[in-house]
């Protein structure tokens, strides 16, 4: 399974929780409050639903263009299902850099979904400057928050935690495990003292 794949197929599940997530974390029980007009909802929720209620079909017709398709208007989880077959074809076709970018957009998507859904635990950062980007001002390093995974077949059970841990750029994609933090320590103070 691709990463495109893994991702479509976690947000098939993750996505139709946001609308019950919103109605749960409403902040007025229903009414009106002169007080705070604009925050009725959690805006974590909201942000997350209607960012994948206008990007999914948007990502599809893109990439559908892309390899010479034509995809009218779909609803999300059947645009969640083409998703993966789009991306294979980009691949196929040694479009490289369309590829990374639908495969970094779904997996913003479903960062965003699980942050909304309390399913991730942020990203503690910057650190320090990356000692492998060759860019001027070079990208900085974080460490990965904790993420759940939950059982599709099954969303009563508790939450899968685990703890990924590790430290990466966003901007090269470099990425460094725990053993080799002592590595990346001294990589950082060379970069410093130069």
């Amino acid at each position: 399974m691709t990463d495109v794949a893994a991702a479509c197929a976690e947000l098939a599940t993750l996505a139709p929780l946001l609308t019950p997530a919103l109605r749960r974390d409403r902040r007025d029980s229903g009414r009106y409050s002169r007080l705070e007009p604009l925050s009725l909802f959690n805006t974590d929720v909201l942000l997350a639903r209607n960012r994948l209620v206008y990007e999914i079909p948007a990502a599809a017709i893109r990439s559908a263009h892309l390899v010479h398709e034509t995809w009218p208007w779909r609803p999300i989880g059947t645009c969640l299902r083409v998703l993966p077959v789009y991306a294979s074809r980009m691949e196929a076709l040694n479009m490289a850099t369309e590829h990374r970018q639908l495969e970094m957009l779904t997996r913003a998507w479903v960062l965003q979904t699980k942050r909304a859904l309390g399913l991730r635990r942020p990203d503690v950062g910057p650190l320090a400057d990356c000692p492998r980007c060759d860019t001027h001002p070079p990208g900085q390093l974080w460490m990965a928050g904790a993420e759940a995974s939950l059982n599709p077949r099954d969303l009563t059970a508790p939450p899968h935690w685990v703890h990924d841990p590790r430290v990466y750029c966003p901007l090269c994609g470099a990425s460094w495990p725990e053993p080799e933090w002592d590595h990346l320590a001294r990589l950082v103070t060379v970069r410093e003292m130069a």
